[in-house]
């Protein structure tokens, strides 16, 4: 049977993270922002009647 892994010690930034928890609570939960596409130009020009009732 193969040994079993030896336990790492806890890294400084996992204590740290924990402290911080512990003191201040876990972070507020985010929500992926949607993102917003650029809106390409009008597909087609504007009729010329369209401008000369302008």
């Amino acid at each position: 049977m193969p040994r079993k892994k030896k336990p790492r010690p806890p890294s400084a930034a996992t204590l740290v993270r924990a402290k911080a928890r512990a003191t201040l609570g876990s972070p507020p939960p985010t929500r992926a922002v949607p993102v917003r596409r650029r809106r390409e130009d009008e597909k087609h020009k504007p009729d010329w009647r369209d401008e000369l009732r302008e």
